[in-house]
């Protein structure tokens, strides 16, 4: 006998509410911060969306693999004379004023003075200007070279449970004797490195609106569900460039009305600190945490809207009720005609209720229709592509 409609959606809110608590893990957030898009250095080998990319694009950052320069050697007459580290960029060289040589076969040492060696300083001015500009060189690409290793460790890191994303809207807030610092929106990307050992970052490509992360804030702060779930949507629906400010105004305007009408949003301090009234601001950065539940999120939302719309899916109501039995489908549903034949996508078996024998007798094999036209056999392709690192590219659900 079929439940009451009203009981039916007490259960399966109740359900999927059960379901998100206990798949929920405790202590969920990014395992690691940066680099913040803001600090990412000017260098000729880096492309960055906004300044050297456009900001229209998914392309967020690219950077050409830098090799270190070989350090002009010393000439060794001159080496006991310099003063400094020479293997350190920046370091300051100079002659010293004396200097201790070793004085032959018997091992000793004699202290001579550069008085004495007028023709150190002609060595000198001919091999030091090659040291400065190595130096030079090498201070100018170190950020670069050091940008490259955080963002290849970050890619080789995003595997398992973590992922990789770009976090949009930092949330700054000294609340209840704690302090909150963490993006609230999020947006999945993928990496790697290609043949000629460039790296790349992109926002995945199929990927719609934002990602709302704040369960931290439902669990610890009390964020009411009505409103939890009106961020959710608001992020969804967020349009726009992947780097364009405006997509957090509406998701964002609601996350601190809904936490504190006294909250703003400040443009202007890259990463505010916690104060008494929570803060907003754009501050965007990589980040790599653990993957989130997909079942959770699912879960939620399967709550969230049937208990705003008051009706369960029939789909769903065989989980509420075990007597509930779908009526049978009678349309052709997947079977397409073609050429005369009925072709159906996916095999059929005697467990779907059609034998799949009905499906194939009357199919001839590709091959075999190709060749009755003329055609050669086409080979089996493979055209789908994977990210080779990063972040799954699933829409944000």
């Amino acid at each position: 006998m079929d439940v009451d409609e009203d009981v039916a959606v007490d259960r399966a809110v109740r359900l999927f509410q059960f379901l998100a608590r206990s798949r929920q893990r405790p202590g969920a957030g990014p395992a690691a911060v940066g680099p913040w898009l803001s600090e990412i250095p000017d260098h000729p080998a880096i492309h960055l969306a906004g300044r050297e990319l456009p900001v229209d694009g998914t392309t967020l950052v690219t950077i050409d693999h830098v090799d270190e320069t070989e350090r002009p050697a010393a000439p060794e007459e001159l080496t006991p004379w310099i003063s400094g580290d020479l293997d350190r960029p920046g370091a300051r060289l100079r002659l010293r004023a004396k200097a201790d040589l070793e004085a032959g076969r018997n091992g000793g040492t004699v202290t001579a003075r550069l008085s004495d060696r007028p023709d150190l300083r002609a060595t000198w001015e001919a091999w030091h200007p090659q040291w400065v500009r190595w130096s030079e060189t090498e201070q100018r690409d170190a950020p670069a070279r050091a940008l490259y290793d955080r963002l290849a460790t970050l890619l080789d890191s995003a595997i398992g449970g973590r992922e990789l994303s770009l976090g949009l809207g930092l949330l700054t807030w000294a609340h209840a004797g704690e302090a909150f610092c963490a993006h609230v929106f999020t947006v999945p990307v993928t990496g790697g490195i290609d043949e000629l050992g460039r790296l790349w970052i992109d926002a995945c490509r199929h990927t719609r609106g934002l990602r709302a992360d704040i369960s931290a804030l439902e669990a610890a702060h009390g964020l009411d569900r009505r409103a939890a779930r009106s961020i959710h949507e608001a992020a969804r629906a967020a349009g726009g460039a992947v780097l364009e400010r405006s997509r957090i105004e509406v998701p964002g305007r609601l996350l601190l009305e809904a936490l504190d009408p006294s909250g703003r949003y400040d443009d202007r301090t890259p990463r505010p600190k916690p104060e008494r009234h929570p803060v907003l601001s754009w501050a965007p950065a990589l980040l790599l945490r653990e993957r989130p539940d997909e079942t959770v999120m699912l879960s939620r939302r399967l709550a969230d809207d049937i208990a705003s719309t008051g009706r369960v899916p029939s789909g769903l109501l065989p989980l509420l009720d075990r007597d509930h039995r779908i009526p049978p489908v009678t349309a052709p549903g997947a079977l397409t005609p073609l050429e005369g034949d009925a072709l159906c996508p996916f095999p059929l078996t005697p467990g779907n209720g059609r034998s799949s024998s009905t499906s194939t007798s009357t199919r001839r094999p590709s091959s075999e229709r190709r060749a009755r036209r003329g055609a050669p056999p086409s080979p089996r392709s493979s055209a789908t592509s994977w990210p080779r690192a990063g972040a799954s590219c699933s829409p944000p659900p």
